[in-house]
């Protein structure tokens, strides 16, 4: 893939130009650059963005989806809504992804082990050793 960028600022808005072989290549893109998802909830379908994630959780054969104000439940393998999802989100667990930019820090917990705080609420949420690494990684490359 190659990227150009261009500032022009005689611009009024913004214009994106993508030139790709198929459209499903461009299907692909666009849903990188549009970052809502639609969710088939057990509730119905729901729009949300990704953005607004803040962790997941594994319940058995459904996911659920942790807003900071709701929790979206719905039936999914993991796997496969992981390929939805942008790099921000990390799986720290069998059981949970994490939104990394609402990573607020990684401490060690006496009865859990490893944590991550993530959210407004400062959700505790257990890190297993497998993952660890992958944490540390994207850590480093903030710094």
């Amino acid at each position: 893939m190659k990227i150009e960028k261009r500032i022009d600022r005689t611009l009024t808005e913004i214009e994106v130009l993508v030139n790709c072989r198929n459209d499903e290549e461009f299907q692909k893109i666009f849903s990188k650059l549009d970052n809502r998802l639609s969710l088939d909830t057990v509730d119905g379908i729901r729009r949300i963005s990704e953005a607004e994630l803040v962790y997941i959780e594994v319940v058995g054969n459904y996911l659920e989806l942790h807003t900071s104000e709701r929790l979206f439940r719905l039936r999914s393998p993991l796997y496969k809504f992981m390929d939805k999802l942008s790099s921000d989100f990390l799986q720290i667990s069998r059981s949970y992804v994490i939104n990394f930019e609402k990573l607020n820090s990684v401490e060690t917990d006496l009865v859990l082990g490893m944590v991550a705080r993530v959210g407004s609420k400062n959700v505790k949420i257990p890190i297993s050793r497998t993952y660890l690494k992958s944490l540390k990684k994207k850590v480093g490359e903030i710094k």
